[in-house]
Order: structure tokens, then sequence, then C-alpha cells
């Protein structure tokens, strides 16, 4: 059987990615029945303008099977009846519009068995000489798959590779919904997604966004985490195939189990406004807190967590499952820390009313004779100087005086205090 096309209308792509190729193995494929008997070969083209000759032959030694037989007078021929598919050819489309013409059928009753042509165009419209040999023509793309979505945190040194996180399930193509539960304190993830057929394209939806986003192929986009407490944040990869038509929506839902500890903390300002900073640190620093001198050494150390309280001293604070050291902090006062405080998801701790003690004005950890100088030498200092230390007003009336000695002498010799929850 011989066949020839046009090659200045329609170029041979290949079957799987639709990409312009001349490599036969890509373009043409026998069914598995013909895959050793027969073989496919270009031929020189004998047509008007450009184009290409091919012919399918039989390749030696040839067996039988369901439709090669021996018939008698000729030998081992194709047994066409009732139709059969010999392989499949894919092509591209140079033109804005198809013409059966340019593909031509080369049949001779004498040398060659009967054969046919079946052009289909996307399944809808076909030309059909006969019923065996099919060139299947897909004018657009209708791959609207991925072929891998990646989700992964940035490293803080840029020499290190990105940290990829295993979805549940296991990425396939043709499943569209994953989950991925975060047991770390990450806001900032980085999603990657890689397109089946590069002609397709792809647009995402991010939380709290109403609007979908350009995405490019195989190019990491940074995406903000819902808040600790908050909704699971959900991002959908919409992939529309090259026909414009064809859609696949893919989401990975993640995860942020969390607990909550919460408290409250009193001071003695007269105004009944309990303004203070609490600090959750992840206890496998092991962190000294005991032996720790002033606040010089406490400032170097990262937090997990830092927020201040409400302006009756309430506070409450989502954190990640693990283990933590609880600081409660504030200017002029000595700090009250709670260690070793395990939380696992849906927990809620309470630390209760802490009252903070004044005194600590230059936060060594005690209430002392140094404390009592730095007063000293700012007495009668308004908040409107600018020699003026809130650490040193301890009743934040707006001026350092009397009152603010008081306490110094009142807590004089009390230290921080560290205790194991």
């Amino acid at each position: 059987m011989r066949f020839s096309y046009d090659g200045t209308k329609v170029q041979p792509s290949n079957l799987k990615t639709n990409e312009i190729t001349n490599n036969t193995l890509e373009y043409f494929e026998f069914e598995e029945e013909f895959k050793q008997a027969l073989q496919y070969s270009t031929i020189p083209y004998e047509g008007e303008g450009e184009g290409i000759r091919g012919t399918i032959a039989f390749r030696p030694p040839v067996s039988e099977s369901e439709h090669i037989i021996d018939k008698e007078g000729i030998g081992k021929v194709v047994n066409t009846d009732g139709g059969v598919l010999l392989g499949k050819m894919s092509f591209q489309m140079t033109a804005d519009v198809f013409d059966v013409e340019w593909f031509h059928l080369v049949e001779n009753e004498e040398d060659y068995p009967h054969t046919g042509i079946k052009i289909n165009i996307n399944g809808i419209k076909n030309y059909q000489a006969q019923s065996t040999f099919r060139f299947t023509d897909e004018i657009l793309s209708k791959d609207a798959s991925l072929s891998n979505l990646i989700l992964s945190r940035s490293q803080e040194d840029e020499e290190i590779i990105d940290k990829e996180y295993e979805l549940t399930p296991t990425f396939n193509k043709d499943i569209l919904n994953y989950e991925l539960t975060l047991l770390e304190d990450v806001d900032i993830m980085k999603i990657k997604a890689t397109q089946n057929d590069t002609k397709a394209t792809m647009k995402v939806k991010l939380p709290k966004i109403d609007e979908e986003k350009e995405i490019q192929n195989n190019v990491p986009l940074e995406i903000l985490l819902n808040e600790l407490g908050e909704e699971d944040t959900k991002v959908t990869i919409i992939v529309t195939a090259e026909d414009g038509k064809t859609k696949k929506e893919y989401t990975i839902t993640i995860k942020r189990p969390f607990g909550t500890i919460k408290g409250s903390i009193h001071t003695i300002n007269a105004d009944d406004i309990h303004i203070a900073d609490v600090k959750l640190y992840d206890n496998k620093e092991q962190i000294d807190w005991e032996n720790l001198e002033g606040h010089d050494e406490i400032d170097l150390i990262e937090t997990a967590t830092n927020i201040k309280t409400k302006e009756d001293g309430n506070y409450e604070i989502k954190v990640i499952p693990g283990t933590y050291d609880v600081l409660m902090d504030k200017k002029g006062y000595l700090d009250y820390i709670v260690t070793e405080i395990a939380i696992n998801q849906n927990d809620e701790i309470d630390l209760g009313n802490i009252q903070l003690i004044p005194g600590d004005v230059n936060k060594d950890g005690i209430v002392e004779a140094e404390d009592l100088t730095c007063i000293n030498i700012y007495y009668d200092v308004g908040e409107t100087e600018a020699d003026y230390e809130e650490a040193y007003d301890l009743n934040e009336d707006g001026i350092i005086e009397g009152e603010d000695l008081t306490y110094i002498n009142i807590y004089y010799d009390t230290m921080k205090t560290v205790k194991k929850y």
C-alpha cells in the first residue's frame, strides 16, 4: 500500500505530544498485531510541490496472526474483511482549513491489496476511502493534564535545593485532588506545575484572591498560606488545553494543624491597660533561662511567635503542635517564663493570669541597686523630654518620679520567674 500527502499543508507530528517531527518512529505507529510483520518507509515524493510519500510492506519473516493469513496462489496477505486498523499516523495542520485532497491513496488492484484511508478530524468529521488504514489529524490538542505538581519550601541557604513535600495521594495526572498536612512553621510555599502538553495554558486560584492568575509551565510560584487557625489553604491549578475548551482543575488543600496557648497578663498600670509581650521559643533549643545574662542574650534567640497582648492583658496564640517555652515580657518588669509546654493538635492550654513584677528596669533578671540608680538618674524626666525612658516609668503616668522608686523598694532582690509547665 502506498500513500502520499501534501507537505505544504500538513506536517507529521509526534503521536503523543503533537510536536512537529520528521522522525518516523515518532509520527507513525503500527497496531500491536502488525509491529513485527509490517514496515513503514518513505519513498521519493512524486506529487506537485513538497510532500512525503509512504509505503507499507511486509517485513520477512512473517508469522500468521488474526489478520495475517496465507492466501492460495499469493502468499501471506492482510485480511481486511470488515475493516482492520493497521496503524496510526499523526499530522499537524499548517493551514487554517482542512481539505481531504491533500491526502492521496495510491492503489492498484494488480499489485496491491485493497486498502483504505480514514481521516478523523477531532472525532467529528471524517473522510473515508474504504476502511483499513486510518490517519488521525488533531488540529488542536485536547490534552489538559499535568505531568507533575510539586509543592516546596525555599531554603534560607540558596545553595541548598528547595525542600519538596510529598502530596497525598502521590501525584498522578488523572487524580485532581491532593492534600498536604504541614507540621512546620511555614507561611510561604512554592508551587510548580508541569504541563503534559506545552501548548496548554495555566491559571491558578490562590487563597483570599478572587481572580485567577497566570502561571508559567514548570516555573515555581510563591503562595501565601492562610494563618494558623484560619481555614485550610486551597490552591487550584486550572489547565486549559490547546483547543481552548478542554479543562482540568488540580486542587491542593494545605492543612495546618494547630493548638492554642492562651492566658492573661496583669501589670500595675493605673489606667488598667495591661499591654505586654508574649514570646514563644521552640523548646528544642534547650534554652538555659536561669543563667541567661539579661536581654542582650535573649534577643539573639529566634522566636517561634512574638505577639502583644490586648489592652486588657488577654492573649491567644495559635501554634503548630510541638513543645514551647513562653516568655512574658514588658519593659521595666521582671520576665516570667514557662517552659516545656507540650501542645498537640486541637489542644487549648490556658496559662492563667500572670502578674508581672515591676522594677527590673535594666532587664538583668533581678530588682536591685542598679535599677534604683537608673531611675534616680532620670528622676523628674517627663514623657515630652528627649531623655524620657519608658522602662523607668513603671506606673506609666508620663513622668519618672517617687512612685516608680517605691516599686523597686517593694520588690528589691526579687528575681525573674522560670517554671516548668
